[in-house]
């Protein structure tokens, strides 16, 4: 007798519950032929199985369930009548899909082929749903080779079902109950972005189907403690159930001794014997491990890349859960996924999964340290070394987890800031040079690093100082004592005798420097100091620039703070705060100690040139060092910015609603400036004490509205507490007030009416240093225009409109600040170069790039609005500069931008150019395109298809003009569309990847063809056209295409035809090199010969006669 069954059924299959019987048994009326139940999927699962009586067919092979031989004894009776609850004990509810029965035995083969059918015929094609939320390409390839039992994706919790999805196809979906449950997106504890994951508490149940983990199993997760107080079990089997009820956990165990904490495994037996202290216990586990007895130890459990298994082996055959078990066993948690596998994954194959689990988690890491430092050498450093945490004092947010200082290493290990007496202040002094912004506070104030803030191999810089005299508030700064934790200490220890004070370092075993004492205790110390053994002392602490360690190695692996214990607390400043999970050597600690010094002693590096091109404008800017500079044109939108040019990092906020930076003349600027605007809802707030004590101020803003109630203030420190302090606005007072106002604690000019319109730009530059006297100290434009008194006060923070009343519609193009009076001859350079900003006394910068004294002279007798050569793209500032000495500059943005360089494609020489892919853009400023305009560009299409052939130059956009200059689509090279309709006929005489030289001009003066030349050839078909817009290459994404940009040069005019072939003839030069003619023997005719050298023929074929031969014979 042979049956084969998909269904539920007593005799063949199915047996309640009993000893180690139940699903999956079989009794053929003379004793069990299973030795147990086949526990490898939930018991309502689908059972396929084949049994026989045959004696012929031994044990193992008899019973077949799935693929899996699991008989125990072979033969049996039969000769029975088969039924479903046809007997009043032992009935099911049930459901039959099929039952096969052979009145012969079939071998193990045969059965096997039997239940193969089966299974799929009850599953069909297996449809896996990972794409969506797993893209990493080997992983989908080993899922495809490794087809998983189950998989599951945090971010993919469906709270309206309670269920989190399987994505392996075989819908073993688990289910959510209990409170709490959510999807959140965040950033750090390991992730260096946002981070989608099902987070829940202790109250949150999540229960996977029964019987999940097989017998023999590979589980891999990215699992991670939410909380500090509820870390307990997260996967686990352990319950109440009486199936799958096993001591079994993956990833997270309570800490006890040597064992447990995170990446702990257990089944029914340690499986690691250590636990992982690198990281704070909150950080994301990301760990596989399998029961396979055919994976040895240490292979058979991987956390991360590390290889850390200590026995191998162990039960599977369990439900797993989270929180599905008493209270004290459960955890606040966040599974960001996990993977089930019915076989064992080897080593490299479950570290293909953990390393694509990270790179989810991680990403790149962004960190953002061009916030505070400027010095390339240090930034170049910590791209290479990167920190595992880096703290300014000056960066100190108010976020929803309260205040905090910022971790700018893009790990998102933010520090909080708690208790009174914190504060962020800007000043010079206590071996500061300049004035540096830095984080200050009492022994009230803490400050609480993430747990495992000091890695195990560590090395950290800080620049710190006490700020109380009394010795009852000189006591530890940077520290990790506390209950429980590592006597550590860095920096600063209450002194004693000569040797411990400031510049002690303590380890957690003992001391490592002794006190330095060359200078005041209150003055900043710069101190670097690791616990490396592989750094011997003295070049272990870095103090400046001298080795001082006495001893070498020590303890990490402890949370650093500052007055976080109940003794050895101080009033403190903090500077900087970095650390590393590496030891640096001395030569590196040394080059981050020099930087640290720099940015409180100077060595300034500007950024003048950004906005500022006049040399006597620099040159001044060189020897006066201002202490601060900020250009409208700078303001950064998206980090609500306007930065400081100056090198000292003083940016200021820009806050509210309204803000823009917007380019266009009038109002005394008589040609395109870019500025900052915005009305009264927008804000501009500098740091504390912007205005120094002394201080000289040169600025050019203006009103922008013509009511009354919106002229009000602009540069001005009123505020509660501040200084009555204003700059160049004030409303008209009888004699005081007006445009080109000063006070400065009280008023020092006076209302001029012959100085312009109201809402016209005014340039000022004022000073209170009393040694300028009247009425030298206020100079507005060029005149000399101080009043009443010299002198005032300074020392306050500047702002436009951050006050409950008089405020202003505004623009800005520069402010300028000193710490220091100018002369009157020094605020006049300013402001005539300021001036010069507006009105022009432009400075082109051709040098490098144009040596044709023809294209040189049309340039300086038609000076162009805007020059751009692809050769001088810099992809440091990511700046396409304009060398018309208008400023007006262009952003690349993007991936595939690159600087190109050789001949061909039309080119018979070495030209260089910048290139791109369709994700390349470059952004032309604000209305670069004039409303009346000539456009003289060289630019190509790189790619030969079709699909890839769109536009170049094109102003196209949301809201935009659809204008088009040189290139339309795939066939169109040559083609100008200026905003209503085509204008120009494209020539077909060349390949469309060739470069194009062509000029073009909307001025309704020329006529067609005139108005657009190709080469030396007019090509216009209608006139006119409209301007007005921003230029762009590939920033209207549907018509992006492969590009290359030799040069592009725009004027607010209309050339003639003479002068656009002018363009076209030298910039034909500029890529075609000197044209070798070869007419001898072919061109005999003087006339001919000299018509040839003024207007090169395209191509010249020679034939048996001579060209005057065939001209005569009418050939």
């Amino acid at each position: 007798m042979r049956l084969c069954d998909a269904f539920v059924f007593r005799i063949l299959g199915h047996h309640m519950p009993y000893g180690n019987q139940g699903r999956g048994s079989a009794y053929y009326g003379n004793g069990w032929k299973t030795a147990s139940a086949a526990t490898d999927s939930p018991s309502e699962d689908w059972l396929v199985m084949c049994g026989t009586n045959e004696r012929d067919v031994p044990a193992p092979g008899n019973v077949i369930v799935g693929q899996t031989e699991i008989g125990y004894a072979n033969g049996g009776q039969g000769g029975c009548a088969l039924h479903i609850n046809n007997y009043n004990e032992q009935k099911s509810d049930f459901a039959l899909y099929a039952v096969l029965i052979w009145n012969e035995g079939l071998t193990s083969a045969q059965m096997k082929t039997v239940t193969g059918e089966l299974t799929t015929q009850l599953r069909g094609e297996l449809r896996t749903r990972y794409e969506h939320a797993f893209t990493d390409g080997a992983l989908l390839q080993l899922l495809a080779e490794n087809p998983a039992h189950a998989a599951y994706y945090g971010g993919d919790y469906e709270a309206g079902y309670s269920r989190l999805k399987d994505l392996s196809g075989n819908i073993r979906h688990a289910t959510v109950a209990g409170n709490d449950a959510q999807v959140l997106q965040t950033t750090g504890h390991g992730a260096n972005k946002p981070v989608p994951a099902l987070q829940g508490t202790t109250d949150t149940i999540v229960r996977f189907p029964e019987l999940l983990i097989p017998e023999t199993f590979t589980v891999c997760s990215a699992t991670r403690w939410t909380s500090t107080a509820n870390k307990n079990r997260i996967l686990s089997c352990l319950s109440s159930y009486s199936v799958g009820n096993r001591n079994w956990l993956h990833g997270h165990h309570p800490v006890s001794g040597t064992l447990g904490g995170r990446g702990a495994v257990y089944y029914d037996a340690w499986k690691t014997r250590h636990y992982q202290r690198q990281s704070p216990s909150t950080d994301w586990v990301i760990l596989c491990a399998t029961n396979s007895p055919d994976i040895p130890s240490p292979s058979n459990v991987v956390y991360e890349q590390e290889e850390f298994g200590t026995s191998n082996g162990g039960t599977g055959s369990c439900s797993v859960h989270i929180n599905d078990f008493a209270r004290p066993y459960n955890s606040d948690f966040a599974l960001h996924s996990m993977f089930v596998w019915d076989k064992g994954l080897t080593a490299p194959q479950m570290k293909t999964v953990t390393a694509a689990l990270a790179d989810m988690l991680r990403g790149p890491l962004r960190p953002d340290y061009s916030r505070v430092i400027s010095s390339g050498r240090l930034l170049e450093f910590l791209a290479s070394n990167p920190t595992t945490g880096s703290y300014f004092g000056k960066e100190v947010n108010v976020t929803a987890e309260g205040r905090m200082l910022m971790d700018l290493s893009g790990h998102s290990r933010h520090a909080s800031v708690e208790g009174n007496g914190a504060e962020v202040r800007t000043s010079d002094g206590d071996g500061a040079h300049q004035a540096i912004t830095f984080l200050q506070g009492t022994q009230d104030t803490k400050v609480k690093w993430a747990e495992m803030s000091v890695p195990t191999t560590f090395t950290v810089c800080s620049v710190t100082r006490w700020t109380s005299d009394l010795a009852a508030k000189k006591q530890r700064i940077l520290s990790c004592l506390n209950a429980g934790e590592t006597n550590w200490l860095h920096g600063h220890h209450p002194v004693s005798g000569t040797t411990i004070g400031r510049g002690s370092t303590y380890y957690g075993n003992g001391y490592k420097s002794n006190a330095v004492n060359d200078a005041p205790d209150t003055d900043w110390l710069i101190l670097c100091g690791s616990n490396d053994r592989d750094v011997p002392s003295p070049g272990n602490v870095v103090f400046e620039q001298d080795e001082i360690g006495t001893s070498n190695a020590g303890i990490g692996a402890c949370r650093m703070h500052i007055n976080d214990y109940a003794a050895q607390k101080s009033d403190f400043a903090l500077h900087t705060v970095l650390l590393w999970d590496q030891g640096l050597t001395a030569p590196q600690m040394k080059l981050v100690t020099e930087e640290l010094r720099t940015m409180l002693t100077g060595e300034i590096r500007p950024e003048y040139e950004r906005s500022i091109s006049s040399g006597p404008f620099l040159e001044l800017l060189a020897s006066t060092q201002p202490y601060a500079v900020y250009y409208g044109e700078e303001y950064d939108a998206r980090a609500g910015s306007l930065p400081d040019l100056s090198g000292n990092l003083r940016h200021a906020e820009v806050r509210g609603n309204g803000a823009e930076m917007r380019t266009s003349d009038g109002h005394g600027a008589t040609q395109q400036i870019s500025f900052l605007q915005g009305g009264t809802d927008a804000q501009i707030v500098w740091p504390d004490l912007i205005i120094p004590t002394t201080f000289t101020v040169c600025s050019v803003t203006r009103w922008t509205s013509s009511e009354a109630a919106k002229r009000q203030r602009i540069l001005t420190c009123l505020n509660a507490g501040e200084t009555n302090w204003l700059h160049g606005h004030h409303p008209r007072s009888g004699l005081v007030g007006g445009p080109g106002s000063a006070f400065y604690n009280g008023w020092k000019s006076q209302y001029d009416p012959e100085r312009g319109a109201d809402t016209d730009w005014v340039v000022l530059c004022g000073t209170n240093d009393a040694s300028v006297s009247l009425p030298s100290n206020i100079i507005y434009e060029q005149v000399e225009s101080g009043f009443y008194a010299n002198g005032g006060v300074g020392q306050c923070r500047m702002h436009v409109n951050n006050y409950a009343s008089q405020k202003s519609d505004f623009a800005l193009h520069s402010v300028l600040i000193w710490d220091r009076g100018l002369s009157p001859a020094q605020m006049k350079t300013v402001t005539r170069e300021l001036k010069a900003q507006l009105r022009g006394e432009i400075r082109p910068d051709y040098s490098d790039v144009i040596q044709s004294r023809a294209l040189l002279d049309l340039l300086a007798e038609t000076p162009p609005a805007c020059a751009y050569y692809g050769s001088q793209y810099n992809r440091n500032t990511g700046r396409l500069p304009d060398l018309s000495g208008n400023a007006r500059h262009a952003t690349v943005r993007g991936n595939g931008v690159q600087l190109g360089e050789g001949p061909g494609d039309g080119a018979n020489r070495d030209i260089r150019f910048l290139e791109g892919s369709t994700e390349s853009i470059v952004e032309f400023p604000e209305m670069s395109v004039p409303a009346t305009f000539t456009v003289c560009s060289v630019t190509r299409y790189t790619s030969s298809l079709d699909a890839q052939q769109k536009r170049v130059l094109s102003c196209l956009d949301s809201g935009k003009p659809n204008w088009a200059h040189g290139h339309m689509v795939a066939g169109r090279r040559g083609a100008a569309f200026y905003g209503t309709t085509a204008v120009s006929t494209p020539p077909a005489d060349e390949p469309d990847t060739n470069w194009l030289v062509m000029c073009g001009t909307n001025d309704p003066s020329t006529q067609a063809p005139s108005n657009v030349i190709y080469e030396q050839n007019e090509i216009g078909t209608r006139n006119g056209g409209t301007g007005s817009c921003a230029l762009h290459v590939n920033k209207y994404r549907a018509l992006a295409s492969p590009f290359a940009l030799h040069s592009v040069l725009i004027w607010d005019k209309g050339l003639s035809p003479e002068q656009m072939k002018t363009v076209t003839r030298e910039l034909q030069g500029q890529i075609q090199g000197t044209l070798q003619t070869d007419y001898e023997g072919v061109v005999s005719d003087p006339g001919l010969q000299q018509l040839l050298a003024q207007h090169p023929a395209h191509a010249v074929s020679p034939g048996p006669l001579s060209l005057r031969n065939e001209l005569d014979t009418g050939r």
